[in-house]
């Protein structure tokens, strides 16, 4: 990791503790896992909040893979994600970035279909976004999705928090990049607290 990244993740810790979205205590996760970290990606709940968050993930884009023109999201949490972080980045690279997302249930009229937003092909450069990253069961789903509806692949997936041991390790072949990681916001936290985890 060099320096600006560094720089990155210290910056996204810091902002993340101001919207409270660290919890430290005793938790069951999705998975049934527990945890002394629980990363609660609702508290980034209004628009400032949201932009300074996409903002952080399309910087972290932009550093890692800059060809980057198409941002997916899994439904629901990823929705709003993909939108905001595909306008941030299309500002930090002064082109336009599509995004992507599923739907639950397919629609049966109107424009129809699984999926919302850009139709991706081949030469689409593309990054999967979500808040947090544990058994990874829910990346491998979405892109699994995407890769049986269209003739394409997927360069990356960011995330907020990176919660697995050992982090930052590929998922199908694909590379994952985070902000943080469980381990650091653990270490950020000792020392605003002197708390013992």
């Amino acid at each position: 990791m060099n320096k600006l990244q560094k720089n990155l993740g210290q910056d996204f810790l810091k902002f993340a503790v101001e919207c409270q979205a660290f919890k430290f205590g005793d938790f069951t996760l999705k998975d049934g896992s527990k945890s002394d970290v629980f990363f609660d990606s609702s508290s980034f709940n209004s628009g400032n909040k949201l932009r300074k968050l996409s903002r952080f993930l399309a910087k972290a884009i932009q550093l890692e893979i800059p060809d980057c023109n198409l941002i997916y999201g899994s439904a629901y949490k990823g929705i709003p994600l993909a939108c905001a972080v595909s306008v941030e980045l299309a500002e930090l690279r002064g082109k336009d970035v599509g995004y992507l997302f599923d739907r639950k249930e397919e629609k049966k009229h109107g424009d129809g279909g699984s999926f919302v937003g850009k139709v991706p092909t081949s030469e689409d450069v593309i990054v999967f976004v979500d808040d947090v990253i544990t058994s990874a069961s829910t990346k491998i789903d979405g892109m699994e999705k995407v890769l049986r509806a269209f003739d394409a692949k997927f360069a990356a997936i960011f995330v907020g928090v990176d919660r697995r041991s050992p982090s930052r390790l590929a998922v199908k072949n694909v590379p994952v990049y985070s902000l943080t990681t469980l381990q650091e916001a653990r270490e950020f936290h000792l020392p605003i607290t002197g708390a013992h985890l």
